[in-house]
Order: structure tokens, then C-alpha cells, then sequence
């Protein structure tokens, strides 16, 4: 998420970091995005929204919410720069990097094999892995 989509992405663009998708009109109509990719090619939306969209919390059924999502990074320094510098996430404690801005969070992987390794989503009980419709991994963690 952003304030200044354009301002941020032509950073991103100066830094040397590869344009998918200059700022544009969001087909929703709601705010503007643009797609760039981290070090390791893996693709990043930024937003600016033009209003509040995220849902409230989940207070019922299995899933309590979303946790993270692994991405692959064979190149780890570049990546933790990418995220933790140029992206402004904060560092969370983990057993992989991890970095987090309000509810957005990333695994960073070295020896993942695709460019989404999983989702993860804290869950009431441990469940069996599942693919999302794009074939990613989710897993679900147990979480009270």
C-alpha cells in the first residue's frame, strides 16, 4: 500500500528494480496500481487505494486470518534490502526472514523452488495443505 503510487514506483524504477506494469487505474476503479519485481522476479502489486477496502476481521468458522506468504529468494540479501528497505516492512521474529507492514507480511525462502512457495493462514486447528485456484501451496496453522 501507498500514498504516492507514482512517487514510489519511479523509486523503485531508479533503484533498478524491473517495471511489469506502470501506475494505472485499478479495474475496479478503485485507486491505482502498478507491478514491479523484487530481486529474485518475483511479482509486487503496489496499491493506492482511493478508499478503505479491507475487510473486518473473522470471527467465526476455521480460518482467523491470513499470516504470510513464502516467497522464493535465492538471493536473500537482495531481497531482505528490497522488502526491509525499500519497501519499509519491519523485521518479525521467525525462522526464515519475515517482514511485515500493518496486515501484509513475507516469508522470504532461499531454497524455495517457485516463486510462491505458500500461503499461510492461522487456522482454529491444524488442517491438510490445500492449492489455492492458481496452484499455490496454503497451509493452514493452528492458532487459538
Amino acid at each position: 500500500m501507498t500514498d504516492d503510487l507514482d512517487a514510489d514506483y519511479a523509486r523503485l524504477i531508479e533503484l533498478g528494480y524491473t517495471e511489469l506494469t506502470a501506475p494505472r487505474t485499478a479495474s475496479s476503479g478503485q485507486g491505482r496500481l502498478a507491478f514491479i519485481a523484487d530481486p529474485n522476479g518475483v511479482r509486487v502489486e503496489l496499491l493506492q487505494r482511493s478508499e478503505d477496502f479491507r475487510i473486518p476481521p473473522i470471527v467465526s468458522g476455521p480460518v482467523r486470518h491470513f499470516s504470510y506468504v513464502a516467497l522464493a529468494a535465492p538471493d536473500l540479501e537482495a531481497a531482505v534490502e528490497f522488502y526491509g528497505t525499500h519497501l519499509g516492512m519491519h523485521s518479525v521474529p521467525s525462522d526464515s526472514p519475515t517482514f511485515r507492514i500493518g496486515d501484509d507480511a513475507v516469508k522470504l525462502l532461499p531454497a524455495a523452488t517457485t516463486p510462491i512457495d505458500h500461503l499461510a493462514l492461522a487456522a482454529t486447528v491444524a488442517r491438510p495443505d490445500a492449492r489455492d485456484p492458481d496452484g499455490n501451496r496454503v497451509i493452514f496453522q493452528a492458532h487459538s
